[in-house]
């Protein structure tokens, strides 16, 4: 039996189609393993995880989308969970207070580099172990990190270890049209900025083309069929039960 477990934030797991869900369909087993707020810390302990539950053979397909290494996870001392905080050097109000702490008190840019270009090397370095074949790719770019000294042998390093040098940001920046914004615009006057079905697609064709095939195409048209503009909660709520009509999708909501 063919597996694919793929790894990210929101990136890889939202409330449409991503970059995962298009290589999914090529599969006999699909797990979605991406985490909304998700850092490259938290990719990596969920991938050990997940080796130790579902034992990773050579005939599994790996994939690791990165994201901002400015964000930051940590396990809620009440109720043992991860707590996702972004970006936490670039302060959002509804931040927890505890990660504001860190980023005020213990935080920096060169750390932030350097607890996500380790990630990565164990990230490598676990999935070569299993034998598994993979693909890491970068989700968001990191502009705000880009013009700190401090960060730039980190930097070139976190880059250097991905298999694709293009990220989804960046990509959709690149490609698309004039009048087409980056995400969706809901009649509810809701705007969601993550990538749109169609970003994502032309991302996968470009990048995972050997997986670009009738079938992909046959999806990518009836996720688009099916696509609820009206209301961005009424569109997760769709695509979660279209999900989890494929019969090749497996929902995971802990390991």
């Amino acid at each position: 039996m063919k597996r694919y477990f793929a790894f990210g934030c929101s990136f890889t797991n939202h409330s449409w189609a991503s970059v995962a869900d298009f290589i999914g369909v090529n599969f006999d087993e699909f797990r979605n393993l991406g985490v909304s707020g998700s850092s490259n810390t938290h990719m990596a302990e969920r991938l050990l995880q997940a080796n130790e539950k579902f034992n990773f053979t050579k005939n599994d397909f790996v994939t690791v989308g990165t994201t901002g290494i400015g964000r930051f996870s940590y396990i809620d001392k009440h109720s043992l969970d991860w707590t996702h905080s972004g970006d936490i050097l670039h302060i959002w109000p509804e931040h927890p207070r505890l990660s504001k702490v860190w980023a005020n008190e213990f935080d920096s840019k060169y750390f932030a580099s350097y607890r996500s270009t380790i990630a990565i090397k164990c990230i490598r370095l676990l999935l070569e172990s299993f034998g598994v074949k993979y693909r890491i790719y970068g989700a968001v770019n990191n502009l705000n990190f880009i013009d700190d000294q401090e960060c730039q042998s980190f930097l070139k390093e976190f880059y250097r270890l991905h298999d694709i040098d293009d990220t989804i940001d960046e990509h959709v920046a690149r490609t698309r049209q004039s009048n087409e914004v980056s995400g969706y615009r809901f009649e509810n006057n809701y705007v969601d900025t993550h990538p749109s079905q169609l970003q994502h697609y032309r991302y996968f064709k470009q990048y995972f083309p050997e997986f670009d095939n009738e079938k992909t195409d046959e999806f990518f048209k009836i996720v688009e069929t099916n696509l609820d503009l009206s209301d961005n909660q009424a569109q997760a709520g769709k695509w979660y039960d279209f999900r989890l009509s494929q019969q090749n999708y497996k929902l995971i909501t802990k390991l």
